[in-house]
């Protein structure tokens, strides 16, 4: 257990013992059905890239808090882009303001139960994959579930390419399968593509350049920008010029960066979006409870 894990559980227990606060929010879990049945899919997490699981549909599995994933599905003869699944602040944890102030949003926080993981359920029917022409894209349902109990059901297209394509082996360097050195040049020109959800993939990749990362923080939408803003190595000038994004994803992502330096946390803790204002002052605290000195 690493030392950041063991001083969480050193606060979750010492609030525990020291209140009747209980902890609101449960398990997260990632459901996924395909037809036909028996296809592989990868998952991994993103901050924590060795949390990588082989998993078959259909599943159901738990996911990681203190992370989001990548999901790549795997049918005999194709391979999928990425499908992220990223965290979002648990509406409980804001709600332990109510119910059981600064103790329960400690215990929450020592636990992770802070962070949500949308989507939660995908489904993907794949019976074009068998005969389909180079790529193909489908429509995929996916369910969000909600704190309060309710669900929507949006459709994310998502894109499969023929694994001897050029295509599928430049998606290798997104799922971490081959050497930095030998994807330069592919991710270069993977952040040329029009499609948003590629150049996300390229903007969130740990293989990326400095220079790669610069450009894309200029790029038009703002989900690849908000990618860049939460790579942990994306360079801190970059993060100094995404925290002043105009738009509020931007910069929620660049208060959530392990590597924003502290100044910068600051600057946001007094953002005129609430929501960036409560993660840049979590993350304050979050350095002050693990600083050698707290």
């Amino acid at each position: 257990m690493s030392k950041k894990n063991l001083s969480k559980l050193a606060i979750a227990v010492s609030v525990l013992l020291g209140s009747c606060a209980t902890i609101v929010g449960g398990s997260s879990f990632l459901e996924m059905e395909t037809n036909p049945e028996n296809i592989n899919v990868t998952l991994q997490g993103v901050q924590k890239a060795n949390l990588k699981k082989s998993l078959v549909t259909p599943f159901k599995v738990e996911l990681d808090k203190s992370t989001d994933y990548r999901v790549f599905v795997n049918t005999p003869n194709y391979v999928s882009e990425e499908i992220y699944i990223d965290r979002r602040l648990n509406n409980w944890f804001l709600g332990n303001i109510l119910l059981g102030g600064i103790i329960g949003m400690l215990i929450d926080y020592a636990t992770d139960n802070m962070w949500i993981h949308n989507p939660q359920m995908i489904s993907l029917d794949l019976t074009r994959a068998s005969s389909a022409p180079d790529e193909f894209e489908i429509n995929a349902p996916v369910r969000l579930n909600y704190p309060n109990g309710t669900y929507e059901t949006v459709f994310l297209p998502i894109k499969f390419y023929k694994k001897d394509s050029n295509q599928a082996r430049s998606l290798e360097c997104i799922r971490l399968e081959v050497k930095q050195e030998d994807c330069i040049d592919a991710l270069e020109e993977l952040a040329k593509q029009d499609s948003i959800n590629i150049r996300s993939q390229v903007a969130s990749n740990p293989h990326a350049t400095d220079e790669l990362l610069e450009n894309l923080a200029e790029d038009d939408h703002h989900l690849v920008r908000g990618r860049v803003a939460s790579n942990p190595n994306t360079p801190v000038e970059i993060l100094r010029k995404l925290a002043r994004d105009p738009n509020s994803s931007v910069r929620w992502e660049v208060a959530s960066n392990p590597s924003t330096l502290t100044v910068l946390l600051h600057k946001l803790a007094s953002d005129d979006n609430a929501a960036v204002s409560e993660r840049a002052t979590y993350a304050i605290e979050e350095e002050l409870y693990f600083s050698p000195n707290y």
